[in-house]
């Protein structure tokens, strides 16, 4: 499996940063592969069981589905285009976060099936490699600018 993981530390208490990636709307403003979110069900806070129809790269109606929620903690879910998701072969990412006080740790992972990397790769004109490091930096700014 193609592993990709960043991480970086965040001025801000974990609540804080939870509020940001917990909040759907505002999940193109640091999950970098995602340029548009275009359904969320059901409103309100991200949590195990929130379904997303977002644009990754160049691909709308990808699928988001989060998996697991743990307040301040974790947030892991599957991503990917409908194929993948259907061929049992969706992205997997995790985000964790470490709490230090006024500042917090987030470390984020892709993880990719080598059989279908490529073809996401093609999909969305992403390289995944790039895509860790981008999304903790955007997310450090999100959260250190709200």
């Amino acid at each position: 499996m193609g592993k990709h993981t960043a991480q970086i530390d965040i001025q801000a208490p974990a609540d804080k940063v939870w509020g940001v990636i917990t909040n759907g709307e505002r999940l193109s403003d640091w999950l970098s592969p995602v340029s548009n979110v275009e359904g969320i069900e059901p409103a309100g806070p991200l949590a195990a069981g929130s379904k997303l129809e977002v644009t990754i790269g160049k691909i709308g109606g990808a699928k988001l589905n989060i998996k697991e929620a743990q307040r301040g903690r974790t947030l892991r879910w599957n991503a990917g285009p409908a194929m993948a998701h259907m061929m049992r072969m969706p992205m997997k990412i995790e985000l964790d976060l470490q709490p230090r006080g006024e500042t917090t740790t987030a470390t984020i992972t892709f993880k990719t099936n080598p059989m279908i990397a490529p073809l996401m790769k093609m999909m969305t004109g992403l390289n995944f490699k790039e895509e860790a490091p981008n999304t903790v930096q955007k997310l450090k700014a999100a959260v250190e600018s709200a």
